[in-house]
């Protein structure tokens, strides 16, 4: 069984940025535990991720 290639507007920005900077690009997929850990440990030099913080709950005293 073959893999599709990945595809999203992640990849598109980011070929775009790579294009523009006249960079080469390359994604990997990471374990959405380890895409904020990856930066300072120089795995990776961006991060470009559908990531989200859930909302937060009202404050029921406001």
């Amino acid at each position: 069984m073959t893999q599709a290639a990945p595809i999203g507007l992640e990849l598109n920005v980011g070929g775009q940025m790579a294009g523009s900077m006249s960079v080469e690009v390359e994604f990997l997929t990471t374990a959405s535990d380890g895409i904020v850990t990856a930066l300072p440990t120089g795995t990776v030099n961006v991060t470009i991720s559908d990531m989200s913080c859930p909302m937060r709950q009202p404050d029921p005293k406001a």
